[in-house]
């Protein structure tokens, strides 16, 4: 089984889209606790908990991760959410960062944000096309950046499935 670690960008952004139902898809997800706090400041505790669990990481991954706040520049949210996915090998880290899709994608963690977690469900049978087709536009419209570029290919990505 794979193991799904989240950092805050995808839990706020398919929130504010009204649509983290569909994060469920990927399994059960894992959240370091500074990612539940940092997700839990946007959108209170209550709304966003189905199927993600939060925990706290231990020494060694807490050190891990300041390595990568020191080195890499990452957050301390996506520092802890990859240097967790880094304690397997089969991870799979969910995120919306630029920098932290880049860096995990370079030791070989595989990554998906918000459009690709929709992009996902589609694929899986758990929402149709015209539903993906809203919620992406009403990530457009949300707090996630979006290049237009990037949400063409998306869209591009739907029709093709």
């Amino acid at each position: 089984m794979q193991l799904v670690v989240a950092d805050a960008g995808p839990i706020i952004h398919l929130a504010e889209a009204e649509a983290l139902s569909i994060i469920d898809t990927l399994g059960a997800i894992l959240v370091p606790r500074c990612v539940a706090n940092e997700v839990s400041s946007v959108l209170g505790y209550s709304t966003w908990q189905s199927n993600i669990k939060i925990i706290d990481i231990d020494q060694a991954t807490r050190r891990n991760a300041d390595l990568l706040i020191s080195t890499a520049g990452l957050h301390r949210g996506e520092a802890e959410a990859i240097a967790l996915a880094m304690n397997t090998s089969n991870a799979l880290l969910l995120s919306d960062d630029a920098a932290a899709r880049l860096y995990a994608s370079y030791i070989h963690i595989e990554v998906r944000g918000s459009l690709g977690i929709v992009l996902a469900a589609v694929a899986y049978g758990r929402i149709s096309k015209t539903e993906a087709d809203i919620i992406l536009d009403l990530l457009k419209n949300s707090s996630l950046w979006l290049s237009k570029e990037v949400f063409q290919e998306a869209k591009a990505a739907l029709r093709e499935i």
